[in-house]
């Protein structure tokens, strides 16, 4: 059974001007209890909203991973 799927990222991204913009984050969904978090930056991590249910590890998918924990989703959405 998959009881919990963590992610965390740290990501470069060279611009026009030679600077450097990181996004940073953290997600961690704990399917056994429903409950998930979610960090951008270096902000404490904070309760993210879903219907985290266990899955049989025969039915685990990459593509059934939470699309909260996506690095992009982490970073664009407030």
């Amino acid at each position: 059974m998959v009881g919990g799927y963590s992610r965390s990222w740290d990501w470069g991204n060279r611009t026009s001007d030679e600077t450097v913009d990181t996004m940073q984050g953290d997600c961690d969904i704990n399917y056994l209890t429903g409950k998930g978090t979610v960090s951008k930056d270096l902000a404490e991590s904070r309760p993210i909203k879903g219907n985290f249910k266990p899955v049989l590890l025969k039915d685990w998918s990459y593509e059934m991973r939470p699309k909260v924990c996506d690095f992009l989703a982490g970073w664009t959405s407030d």
